[in-house]
This record gives C-alpha cells, sequence and structure tokens, in this order.
C-alpha cells in the first residue's frame, strides 16, 4: 500500500529547464566548452557537481573548481528564479495527494537551498512534508542514494512509496531504489528513456491522477 508520494522538482514540479540551459550556455562560453546538446540531455537529473564533472571527463579537459563553478552556476540559477514557473496543475495533484492522506516528499539533485526557494516561491510548503537535496548525498542519480535518504525521511518502505520523475536517470535511481516509478514526459527535455517507469504522462490532468490512483495506489 503506497503511503508516500516523492516527486522530482526540476521539470517534474517546476519548468526550470528552460532557465538551466541558459545559466548552462553561459557557463560553457564563460569557460570556453562546446555546448553539446546530446551530452547536456545525458546528464539531466545529475547533481550541479556531477554534471560538470562528466562535461570535464567527456572533453577530457583540465576541469575548474567543481565547487566553483556549481556555486555560480547555483547563484545565476536563483537569479533568474522568477522566470521559473510551477508545471501546469501539478499543483492540483498536489493537493489531491496530500487531502488523501498521503506523504508528500521532493527529492531533487538541486541544492536545498535551491528546493526551499522554489517551494516557498510558489507557495506550495502546505503540501510538502520534507525534501531531499543533492547536497545531503554521496552519489548523484542514476544511484538511488536520493531515494534512500527520501524512504529514510519519510519513515516508509520502498513498497510505499510512489515517484514521479522526468529524466532517464531519475527512473534508474528510482527503480534502484526499489521504488514504483511515473514517468513525467517533460516537453522541453529530449531523449530521455521511461522505458524503466510504469507508465507515462504528459499532463497533470484529473484523468491521469485517477488513472494512477486506480492502477498504482
Amino acid at each position: 500500500m503506497v503511503k508516500t508520494i516523492i516527486f522530482d522538482m526540476d521539470g517534474v514540479l517546476i519548468n526550470s529547464e528552460p532557465i538551466s540551459r541558459k545559466v548552462e550556455k553561459k557557463l560553457y562560453d564563460r569557460y570556453n566548452i562546446p555546448y553539446n546538446e546530446s551530452l547536456v540531455q545525458s546528464l539531466v537529473g545529475k547533481r550541479i557537481e556531477n554534471y560538470w564533472e562528466s562535461v570535464f571527463d567527456y572533453y577530457d579537459v583540465k576541469p575548474v573548481a567543481i565547487k566553483r563553478i556549481a556555486k555560480e552556476h547555483e547563484s545565476m540559477y536563483l537569479a533568474l528564479k522568477e522566470e521559473v514557473k510551477l508545471m501546469d496543475h501539478v499543483e492540483s495533484f498536489l493537493a489531491r495527494f496530500k487531502s488523501s492522506g498521503y506523504k508528500v516528499y521532493i527529492a531533487s539533485s538541486s541544492h536545498v537551498k535551491i528546493i526551499e526557494e522554489m517551494i516557498k516561491n510558489f507557495g506550495i510548503e502546505k503540501y510538502i512534508d520534507g525534501y531531499v537535496g543533492g547536497n545531503l548525498v554521496k552519489r548523484s542519480k542514476p544511484n538511488p542514494d536520493i531515494f534512500e535518504k527520501a524512504l529514510d525521511m519519510s519513515q516508509s518502505k520502498a513498497n510505499e512509496c510512489l515517484v514521479f520523475e522526468d529524466s532517464t536517470n531519475g527512473i534508474k535511481a528510482a527503480k534502484a531504489a526499489g521504488i514504483k516509478c511515473i514517468g513525467y514526459n517533460n516537453k522541453n527535455q529530449q531523449n530521455q528513456d521511461h522505458s524503466e517507469a510504469l507508465l507515462t504522462i504528459t499532463e497533470f490532468t484529473d484523468e491521469n491522477y485517477e488513472k494512477i490512483r486506480r492502477l498504482y495506489l
């Protein structure tokens, strides 16, 4: 029996990907790194430090200080936070889960301070029981660490949870943690493999909520 619903944040709860791409392109230019869309899409879901480590490994170049570029990335992103939008109708999903007695958690590769800013910015505190940021775990998605941390925080077992994820890395991380996963097909993402998700939705509609409730809750 499912007791806890876990949402990824970027690309699921909030439409942050266009802003992330804008920030990333500025940093690629700043550090004279070629921008490769296929590489970028393969790194969706990773925390910022692991993202940049993967970029430098891919080009086999000497990395700048990872912590420094991660801080630049975070500060540039937060400077544009007013451009970030809540996903259409996702608040109704949050409200329905909460009113039905489920615990609702966020498990995001973003830093906790960014998660807190976004929760506050969109006024969704009343729906959220807790959250895990990428800075609180040792390994990034597709490793299961972030979801295992969410299980621990929510005092839930893997078979008592359901995850919503948009990225290949996130879906793999949920599966590695033994948690059922619903894929969300974010129109701003490309080449994300949802084959390991139970179901993929493209909108947070009442019909999709009822389908998920009937089949998986």
